[in-house]
């Protein structure tokens, strides 16, 4: 088998700002696979966040025997060996495992879900994504005129809130959002210090009215039913820490007025509330579009990246 490799710049239309950084262009390496006739191909894309650049890529592919990359065996064992080479490197991996599977599937002429006897998947769209920038510019992304189903939103930023109020005042297309870099932000970080060193932060506040009255907290309680576990994190930093639960909400419809619920969260906590007269807050509001499309594709949601 013959391999190559070549190292491209995607230059974009605008910038494309993350909370942790701008930039023009992103790295990226074709990697191609001859066997016979065939040619199979895979890309290693290098957003700078991944720690790995065109030159690692270009250095483990060079570590390559091409010898050993083989079709006349089950590809995993082709996989062992790459991954094997050396740890990390998941990019220039990763483009060789589809230059594979590519390749494989044009010599048998099937499709992926056909090679491992798997159902053939309903097509799931995917989205475009936003990076941070002003009002002005996301009005100059959107006229771009694009057959896109859905758009998506980096957050973590000091403006998201004004973001997300700028695109719905000026579309009703569906949108997600991407909070990989959320829980590290500034403002996490600081948090996360200041109950280290045994501040109270404001946001905090109600627990620690319910300790200084003698009542136990949902702190207190959370933390005898959960800590133990997850000790670690306590000494972990911010590039190492990985949220442990997401909740996903499409709207405060409830049908049920649990005590231990917010107004929120439940429209029937909301009006219990109201009726006893307790402060309440604004419900999240019903969203038949955002629900439909996680009922949609229940399915195909494995992880919120």
């Amino acid at each position: 088998m013959k391999l190559e490799y070549f190292h491209y710049e995607l230059n974009l239309r605008s910038p494309f700002r993350l909370a942790t950084g701008s930039r023009r262009h992103t790295d990226i390496i074709i990697v191609k696979l001859f066997y016979d006739s065939w040619v199979g191909y895979g890309e290693a894309c290098l957003p700078p966040y991944l720690g790995e650049d065109a030159h690692s890529v270009i250095a483990f592919l060079n570590k390559i025997d091409p010898i050993r990359l083989k079709m006349d065996v089950p590809i995993y064992e082709t996989l062992e060996y790459i991954d094997g080479i050396r740890e990390g490197n998941n990019a220039a991996k990763a483009a060789l495992d589809i230059a594979l599977h590519d390749l494989l599937g044009k010599i048998k002429n099937k499709s992926i879900h056909e090679l491992y006897g798997l159902e053939k998947p309903n097509n799931v769209f995917t989205s475009l994504t936003i990076g941070m920038g002003s009002l002005k510019e996301l009005e100059q992304k959107l006229k771009i005129k694009l057959d896109v189903k859905m758009y998506k939103f980096k957050l973590g930023g000091e403006n998201d809130k004004k973001l997300i109020e700028d695109y719905l005042s000026i579309s009703n297309k569906p949108f997600c959002v991407d909070v990989n870099q959320g829980w590290s932000n500034k403002e996490l970080t600081k948090l996360r210090q200041d109950m280290l060193d045994g501040k109270r932060p404001d946001g905090c506040w109600k627990c620690w009215h319910d300790e200084d009255t003698g009542k136990k907290s949902m702190r207190q309680s959370v933390n005898e039913s959960r800590l133990e576990p997850h000790l670690d994190c306590i000494t972990k930093t911010n590039k190492d820490l990985k949220p442990l639960q997401v909740k996903l909400l499409a709207g405060a419809s409830c049908n049920l007025a649990c005590r231990m619920c917010q107004s929120h969260v439940s429209s029937k906590v909301h009006k219990v509330w109201e009726e006893v007269g307790f402060e309440t807050k604004e419900p999240y509001k019903y969203d038949w579009m955002s629900d439909q499309l996680i009922r949609l594709n229940a399915e195909s949601v494995r992880y919120i990246d």
